[in-house]
């Protein structure tokens, strides 16, 4: 072989002295090795641009799937406050037969609801989730239909936590307050709230027995990290203080990849369902940050869809069920979603996120809910007798 490689290079290079053979050897034999890892390179740098352009293919695409984010919000539930939830201006106070106030106090931020005639006894108190709002659609239609209502921010307003980030349950003390002060003290009080509302509105009824009942959509059973990108802390506080809870950025990284990473990069819908699900899962202390629904006294009416996409809703439904049978009305929506309304896909402020799969399924739902819902509130909220 040395002898080859030896005439190889007398023919080609003229060597004549050993040790110009061994540099030009040498140099020959690098050359092949740089050669291959060129071609390497270049296969790389192509699966590379073919991975880029896939990408943003596929950004093209959904941009043209879902439309502008600011389409989206304003179809939502045909409200443009969904655009601004902080911006007063947007919210339709002109409604027939019901009076509109916004109040405003210490930590108290809310629309009074006040039908032209009550006929229902008590007071409806509606919570949003993450996205800011009161619920202030759900709580039109109640007043609509001639009920009391109190529809509350509960953060991000001028004079509230500006994330939701360490909310006080200690703000239902104002809200106590101010219904004892304006209506009687022995009113039934109802919260009407989802999400993460929901969240809130189960931890405050294990503080607060002024609540008579909790109705929740896609409710949750613990208490989570705050949603604020800045700090690591809980959603909820008491005393000044957050309140243990379950770390969702400590969830199963390869859950984070695929449902929340790659959606984003392509700007597909993300999921959350199994990061939150997985956080719980990897949490070896999870019991003492679950809502002790065992210690509240309200009545408890749970509404999930088993096919929500954004939290494991019927599965934490289920779970509150356990730990409280007596007084806890459980509706399960086969194939139904986070939401009974809309398409499966929500964009907030550019945000995608997938809330469901199934729209049939979401509208039968909503169908079926409307009746569970009302038949619950008649439970605490009889008619006003006519005094006539």
């Amino acid at each position: 072989k040395l002898k080859a490689s030896f005439e190889f290079y007398f023919w080609n290079f003229r060597v004549f002295d050993y040790n110009d053979f061994v540099f030009y050897f040498l140099i020959y034999e690098i050359m092949k090795i740089l050669k291959i890892l060129w071609k390497t390179l270049l296969v790389l740098l192509i699966i590379i641009l073919i991975i880029v352009a896939i990408i943003f293919g596929l950004r093209f695409y959904n941009d043209y799937k879902f439309g502008p984010s600011e389409e989206k919000i304003k179809n939502i539930a045909g409200l443009s406050v969904y655009q601004d939830p902080t911006n007063l201006s947007l919210y339709n106070t002109n409604i027939e037969n019901v009076t509109v106030k916004h109040i405003q106090g210490k930590y108290l931020n809310w629309f009074e609801l006040t039908p032209k005639q009550v006929k229902y006894k008590g007071v409806i108190v509606t919570f949003g989730g993450s996205d800011w709002s009161t619920n202030y659609d759900v709580a039109v239609k109640f007043a609509e239909k001639w009920y009391q209502v109190l529809s509350l921010f509960f953060f991000w307003m001028p004079n509230q936590k500006p994330t939701l980030a360490e909310v006080p349950v200690e703000y239902f003390s104002e809200i106590e307050e101010y219904i004892f002060k304006h209506y009687w003290k022995d009113s039934p009080i109802t919260i009407v709230a989802a999400s993460k509302g929901s969240e809130y509105a189960l931890l405050l009824s294990t503080y607060y027995p002024s609540i008579s009942q909790v109705i929740l959509y896609a409710p949750g059973s613990h208490i989570y990290s705050a949603l604020d990108f800045t700090k690591n802390t809980s959603s909820w506080s008491k005393d000044g203080k957050p309140l243990p809870y379950i770390d969702v950025t400590k969830s199963d990284f390869w859950t984070f990849i695929k449902n929340q990473m790659i959606p984003m990069m392509t700007k597909w819908a993300v999921s959350f369902k199994d990061w939150y699900a997985s956080s719980i899962k990897l949490d070896p202390n999870a019991e003492e940050k679950r809502i002790k629904v065992e210690n509240t006294k309200a009545n408890i009416v749970l509404f999930a869809g088993t096919d929500d996409q954004m939290w494991d809703s019927a599965g934490m439904a289920k779970q509150i069920k356990e730990k409280r049978p007596e007084n806890t009305e459980l509706y399960l929506y086969e194939w139904a979603g986070h939401f009974f309304q809309w398409n499966g896909f929500v964009s907030l402020r550019g945000f995608r996120m997938t809330v469901w799969w199934t729209i049939e399924a979401n509208q039968k739902a909503f169908e079926q809910n409307q009746k569970d819902l009302y038949q619950n509130l008649e439970k605490y909220h009889p008619a006003v007798e006519n005094k006539n």
